[in-house]
């Protein structure tokens, strides 16, 4: 380590010329590797060196170990054991100015992923911010503010289905209504807390509050685009003015489906369209990316019912019956990816049920051919597999279950058709999860933008809701989901900051924009309860280039777009220091 040096324009130079992108991507890989992560070679196959398919959600083992490791890295670096703070849904790491009074600046990201997600997700803003704590510490870079680097847990909604826990806990926004939500079957956000010994009322009250931290004069969250407009645009650096709010809702349909117990002669059909999970924000309705499996299984799901009218007229005694639809991975922030279901034929012949198990197989063969119209530049198919065993997942009966699939297909369809609509004001809209359960179906739709243009697409969606449900008579309920968000303007001031620093240093091209996707930052900058003055802080956010999608394990971002967005970061850092 150096002898402690004051901030200047040279000092800045040099130091932000020590950032290494081989530890960059060294950081990538210890906490891929700390949360149960493994090499996802497709990714690697592209020319991709580090795609890893990480499941560590919010709370879980793996998730936990990620900040336990990045509390490790901390220590490492330097800053004592004394100055880092636990809390249930974070960890801090304060590097502490010798000044006395000194402000603070705060920098994080998160740990956790959706379910088979990658490796850069937030990580990436971990990564250059324990970069740039190695490089300040080893450059005796001596600042005349605090830097508090931060770990949330909770920003990805795929464990509970709501997302920014670990934000919304650290400004004191969590409510029993949050603290209550989970998925269909599974442990809600309070049980799981209790198992980990945590008391939940705990969360409601603020931690990240200058009552605890001092004067704080910002907050910094770097993260990877989740889209491939920067590459292609050639941009080094995405200074964002605000971030999109996502109003998500949750529908439950009283499709009063019951489970079919006794088969005669029954043959099985699997069918599985193939799908690309990505990031249902960040990906545009009009991206040739946006592949959704769940949108190409509505071609299917709107034609059984007709089947089945069909096969009755022919005098086949058979039914059509069909299972829960299996999204891999689902999470709200996820456009499905692959995507299954399970049909069955049954009937008192073994004849008639071979010849509607060609029909069924005829009619995927046919929604393919249409498809390859619609879709061929997206090269999305839908494959039958014959089964020639029992199944072991629950079969429903034909009454029910193709009704509910096709008022299903019309709401998928209606979404895409809605928000593709609304592709040129920015917004996005995505029937994310599928489940059924108590004989109810439910899907959770994620839908998003910065304009009022949002809004109204959200409005004409419901109504079509609605609309259906009456003309099946049936109920729905139709509620927005807890954590959904408004818009957010970000502060002006750090964003021409940025943009500066860009080409004070030479880090390349760099561009204002939004973020299409929701993030930490969004809470922090909205959030009345940091400072004693109950004045929201000033906030950046900016992205770095990726490839690959993301929530899928294909993300990816170079180490050297990682070395600029921490030298941009570094450079921001050392000239708010100079301020001060």
């Amino acid at each position: 380590m150096l002898e402690q040096r004051k901030v200047t324009e040279a000092i800045i130079r040099q130091t932000i010329e020590n950032i290494n992108p081989h530890n960059l991507q060294s950081n990538i890989y210890r906490l891929a590797i700390i949360s149960g992560g493994q090499p996802f070679m497709d990714g690697a196959l592209k020319g991709r060196s580090g795609c890893y398919e990480v499941s560590a959600l919010t709370l879980s083992d793996q998730e936990i170990r990620a900040r336990k490791e990045v509390g490790a890295i901390f220590q490492e670096n330097g800053i004592p054991k004394k100055d880092i703070y636990e809390h249930p849904m974070a960890v801090f790491g304060m590097l502490r100015s010798k000044n006395p009074g000194a402000p603070t600046l705060v920098i994080g990201s998160h740990t956790d992923t959706v379910q088979k997600g990658g490796a850069f997700d937030g990580r990436a803003g971990i990564s250059m911010m324990l970069e740039m704590l190695r490089v300040l510490k080893e450059q005796g870079i001596e600042l005349n503010i605090n830097i508090l680097f931060t770990a949330f847990s909770g920003e990805e909604s795929a464990a509970f289905g709501t997302a920014f826990l670990g934000s919304r806990a650290l400004v004191g926004e969590i409510t029993d209504d949050i603290l209550d939500q989970g998925p269909p079957g599974g442990k809600t956000f309070r049980q799981v807390l209790k198992e980990r010994g945590i008391k939940p009322d705990d969360l409601k009250t603020p931690f990240l509050t200058e009552t605890n931290f001092g004067s704080i004069i910002g907050f910094v969250e770097g993260h990877i685009e989740q889209a491939d407009g920067m590459r292609i645009d050639g941009v080094s650096l995405q200074v964002n003015e605000a971030i999109a709010g996502a109003n998500r809702q949750k529908v439950v349909l009283e499709t009063n489906l019951t489970q079919k117990k006794d088969f005669k002669n029954v043959g099985f059909l699997k069918v599985t369209a193939q799908g690309r999970a990505n990031h249902s924000g960040s990906t545009m309705m009009n991206n040739p990316d946006r592949k959704d499996g769940l949108v190409i299984m509505s071609y299917l799901l709107e034609n059984l019912e007709p089947l089945q009218k069909i096969l009755t007229e022919q005098g086949l005694n058979v039914k059509l019956t069909a299972s829960s639809i299996k999204i891999d991975g689902q999470a709200m922030s996820k456009i499905p990816g692959r995507t299954e279901i399970i049909l069955g034929v049954d009937g008192d012949d073994p004849d008639q049920v071979e010849h509607a198990l060609k029909q069924l197989d005829q009619l995927v063969k046919e929604q393919n051919e249409r498809l390859q119209g619609i879709n061929h530049k997206e090269g999305i198919f839908l494959v039958a597999e014959s089964l020639q065993d029992q199944v072991s997942v629950p079969i429903y009966e034909s009454t029910g279950i193709l009704s509910a699939y096709s008022d299903v297909s019309k709401i998928i369809r209606k979404v895409k058709q809605t928000f593709f609509g609304l592709a040129k004001e920015n917004a996005v809209g995505t029937v994310t999860t599928f489940d059924i359960k108590d004989g109810k179906t439910i899907l959770q739709i994620d839908m998003r933008g910065v304009s009022e243009k949002r809004d109204e697409g959200v409005e004409e969606v419901i109504e079509e809701i609605e609309k259906i449900s009456a003309q099946s008579k049936i109920e729905s309920k139709i509620d927005q989901v807890p954590g959904s968000s408004n818009p957010v303007v970000l502060d002006h001031e750090f964003a021409d900051q940025f943009i500066e620093v860009a080409k004070q240093y030479g880090l390349g091209q760099a561009k204002r924009s939004y973020s299409p996707a929701g993030h930490d930052a969004g809470v922090i900058a909205a959030s009345k309860n940091i400072t004693n003055s109950r004045k929201p802080i000033p906030t950046a956010l900016f992205f770095i280039p990726s490839e690959g999608g993301s929530h899928n394990p294909s993300e990816y971002t170079s180490p050297e777009d990682m070395k600029i967005g921490c030298q941009a970061l570094t450079a921001f850092v050392m000239e708010t220091s100079s301020k001060y």
